[in-house]
């Protein structure tokens, strides 16, 4: 994951957002997608300021992977936009999926929001927001922790945030954790990163060099994972590997709408998170999204300690620049 990062609206733009997937942006803050990129998480902060509810609460109520590129629209999807007739929201932010704190079954995603009453919009809120986590709670545990944290930020339409509140959010919410490394393991598309050295001695150095650190906190005696750095260093594995398929060689180069040169390849655990696995330099490779769903389903199988891929029971070779070369 490159950020992580906070997104606001109004609890019913969320019920829009369920329905189409998406997020909004304004002429004005369209700005802010060129702080994003393909991959990024992002928290959906529900605000209390609402047009249907006078009782809503300000909270986070799930999160979302951004997907490839921005893209217009014309016609009408937010609910403000329909009472004012005009297409405000026009540039959307497409997720490549979403997960809700709350059982959002009930709400009805084959109905726009403008084609529903005002007593349904108001029940789909309060069912979207049932087990969304609070943020004044949000603010008031951080601060227990060091009080020196800032609160939670709720101003504007993007920001991002403390690292101490992901790790809070995700201790509160009741939502299936497995899903969610799963959902944060694979990055569909690899942005060039230009922080990364073109230097290819200097950056097997820097992957080698790299060591796991969980975050400590002294005072609650707990753990917690961090991504950021980790991101980084599964982008210098895909430019060790020219962002091509290790096992078949697939390489797909192309630009994305903001013209950023992108690549369509993932970056694999091999020993997966949830199993301890970490961005260390012996455990990540290169795959195509088709090579990557084959290993998933046990079809392909890699031993590092032997040097040994296994495709269906045989051995086959690979296209290696870093994993087998360590040492």
């Amino acid at each position: 994951m490159s950020n992580i990062w906070r997104m606001t609206g109004p609890p019913e733009h969320w019920i829009t957002t369920l329905i189409r997937n998406a997020w909004g942006l304004t002429e004005t803050n369209k700005n802010i997608w060129d702080k994003l990129s393909p991959g990024d998480l992002v928290y959906f902060h529900s605000t209390a300021s609402s047009s249907v509810v006078s009782s809503a609460k300000s909270s986070i109520v799930g999160f979302g992977i951004i997907d490839n590129s921005i893209r217009t629209k014309s016609e009408l999807w937010w609910l403000e936009e329909h009472k004012t007739g005009k297409n405000e929201w026009k540039y959307v932010v497409p997720f490549k999926s979403i997960e809700w704190f709350s059982n959002v079954d009930s709400i009805n995603r084959n109905r726009l929001i403008h084609e529903k009453s005002v007593n349904e919009i108001r029940r789909e809120i309060k069912t979207i927001t049932q087990d969304g986590i609070s943020i004044s709670k949000l603010s008031e545990m951080a601060k227990s922790i060091d009080p020196e944290y800032p609160n939670f930020p709720v101003n504007g339409s993007a920001s991002g945030f403390e690292d101490i509140y992901e790790d809070l959010i995700l201790q509160s919410a009741e939502f299936d954790k497995d899903k969610y490394e799963d959902l944060i393991e694979t990055d569909y598309s690899e942005l060039i990163d230009d922080s990364l050295s073109d230097n290819l001695n200097k950056l097997m150095e820097e992957a080698r060099n790299y060591t796991h650190k969980d975050r400590y906190d002294e005072k609650n005696n707990s753990r917690s994972k961090t991504r950021r750095e980790n991101e980084k260093q599964k982008r210098r594995i895909a430019k060790i590997e020219d962002y091509t398929c290790q096992v078949c060689g697939f390489r797909c180069e192309y630009q994305n709408l903001n013209g950023q040169k992108c690549y369509i390849i993932d970056v694999d655990h091999i020993i997966p998170k949830s199993d301890g696995g970490t961005e260390e330099i012996d455990n990540l490779w290169v795959l195509c999204p088709n090579c990557h769903r084959k290993k998933t389903r046990g079809l392909i199988s890699i031993d590092v300690e032997n040097k040994q891929v296994l495709e269906k029971g045989s051995e086959i070779e690979i296209t290696d620049n870093h994993l087998f070369q360590n040492g």
